[in-house]
């Protein structure tokens, strides 16, 4: 009673676990992948110089310009260099302050993106 079906020789017990196991092992990969790609995404960029507060910054190396930022990281005032960048590859300060908001177009597509995600999730065409 094989008819094509690769399961027929196997009982029902033995099938269902093939299934949970199957999708068990399924969404383990799915929960490595993701603390993969969470730890890939939180790096801390140690730098090899830590100054102290209201210390001389060590990239434009002026004086007296580190201050305390956080519980322990401290930022230069004049060029805004700092010992730990958490996530680095960000938009830099010169990106941040020229920023203007998105486009016309972005919101648009944004927009329509946004519509159709909802379509799918409700089930409508």
């Amino acid at each position: 009673m094989s008819n094509g079906d690769p399961f027929s020789a196997v009982s029902l017990v033995d099938r269902a676990k093939l299934y949970v196991f199957g999708l068990r092992d399924y969404l383990l990969g799915v929960i490595d992948q993701e603390k993969a790609d969470y730890e890939n995404a939180h790096v801390v960029l140690e730098r090899a110089p830590v100054p102290a507060d209201h210390g001389d910054c060590p990239s434009c190396h002026e004086k007296a310009t580190m201050r305390l930022v956080a519980a322990d990281s401290v930022r230069c005032n004049a060029c805004g260099w700092q010992p730990r960048v958490y996530n680095p590859g960000g938009p830099n300060r010169k990106d941040l302050e020229t920023f203007r908001g998105y486009d016309a177009e972005h919101k648009r597509k944004f927009a329509q993106g946004f519509g159709r995600a909802i379509w799918r999730l409700t089930g409508r065409k």
